[in-house]
């Protein structure tokens, strides 16, 4: 048996009914003028949420499409949601869509009730990630006998990313800045043969305070497509695995819990950006220790694929909810309360925008959780 959907139907209207419905809305003039008349991007709706009018607040939120190309599409296929590209029969079709705001705003007006709601959708265009954030409104709406959803729709990315980047951001600083100035005023008031596990730890917190202004520069480049990369060979990939071992060992978050590097484990010469690689590698090894409980073994690897690639790994005994899990990657969401979120969305960012690799992550019970980032051996 075929499927066709996972959530919602996947019936449609034709497109000679949509063209036919979108001339009815026009020769409405009282109608097309109103809607003309809102600044806010508007699209109506039919019955199988397919687009039958968006007015031209609408074609300048999506300026890649020409009107005949936007009708009869779902709101997930005109901003090209990544799961509607992979749901069998497109948008409310997967697996996640049940999970979806904007979507469950649309089937609220189709009940004839009044919603809103805001949502983050991942979007996959010409093979580059990346998200909206979007505030959806919708209105039921009846017209010549027949039912439709007046969907207003806003942008709200640039908003959102600036607000929780610069909270995120200023943050983590200040942390990192009270750590160096108990410190300093520690080391006024010891004996002078125990400075130097302070100076020490000063040195470290200095560091740790350097990674993560880079970070986040780097996260900020990225996100504008500004990042510059520079390649290089890296002789012992279990060199770098023993380099975050070390790291992590005397951490915080390691705190009762056993890391250790895979017995499985190759030792590969390869070519990649080391920097942002020790970025990504870094999030995905903080992700795991985080997400251990006391008494967890959280191991870390690196592999050959059959593909010929260079694979990292974390593996971790917990497991992801199958919510969290559809949400993995889009920014500021995480298990782990608000105002976090970036590291798995810069994991991805990263990796696949400007390291030519792949980011994939696998989580069940008994199996528990891992993640995994895959690129070429020649970079």
């Amino acid at each position: 048996m075929v499927i066709t959907t996972y959530f919602a139907s996947a019936e449609r209207s034709p497109q000679s009914v949509i063209f036919k419905n979108n001339d009815l809305l026009k020769k409405q003039t009282n109608i097309a003028n109103m809607l003309e008349a809102i600044p806010t991007p508007v699209v109506l709706l039919n019955r199988h949420m397919q687009a039958v009018y968006c007015n031209q607040s609408f074609f300048k939120l999506l300026d890649n499409y020409e009107e005949n190309e936007m009708l009869g599409k779902r709101l997930g296929e005109i901003v090209m949601c990544e799961n509607s590209q992979e749901g069998p029969s497109g948008c409310g079709t997967h697996q996640f869509c049940k999970y979806c705001p904007a979507l469950s705003t649309i089937m609220d007006g189709l009940d004839g009730k009044k919603a809103q709601q805001e949502c983050r959708i991942s979007t996959l265009v010409d093979g580059k990630h990346d998200f909206l954030e979007l505030k959806v409104s919708s209105s039921p709406i009846s017209l010549d006998g027949d039912n439709y959803v007046c969907l207003a729709v806003q942008d709200v990315s640039s908003i959102k990313r600036q607000y929780l980047m610069e909270r995120i951001f200023i943050h983590d600083i200040a942390n990192t800045a009270t750590i160096i100035q108990v410190t300093s005023d520690l080391l006024k008031n010891i004996y002078a043969n125990e400075k130097t596990s302070y100076f020490d730890n000063l040195a470290s917190v200095s560091t740790q305070l350097s990674e993560e202004i880079k970070s986040h520069r780097d996260l900020l480049l990225a996100e504008s497509d500004e990042l510059k990369v520079s390649f290089a060979t890296v002789e012992s990939s279990l060199g770098l695995l023993k380099v975050f071992r070390d790291k992590y060992l005397v951490h915080e978050i390691a705190k009762d819990k056993d890391l250790i590097i895979s017995k499985d484990s190759k030792d590969i010469e390869f070519r990649t950006d080391v920097a942002l690689l020790k970025r990504v590698y870094s999030n995905m090894v903080k992700n795991a220790l985080e997400a251990a409980v006391a008494g967890d073994k959280v191991v870390i690897g690196c592999t050959k694929s059959e593909e010929g690639k260079i694979c990292f790994f974390t593996k971790n005994p917990q497991v992801i909810s199958k919510e969290i899990k559809e949400k993995l990657f889009v920014p500021y969401v995480s298990t782990k309360g608000a105002n976090r979120g970036l590291g798995t969305y810069s994991i991805k960012l990263l990796t696949e925008n400007y390291l030519r690799g792949t980011v994939h992550v696998e989580s069940e019970e008994g199996l528990g959780t891992t993640f995994s980032v895959s690129l070429p051996i020649k970079g």
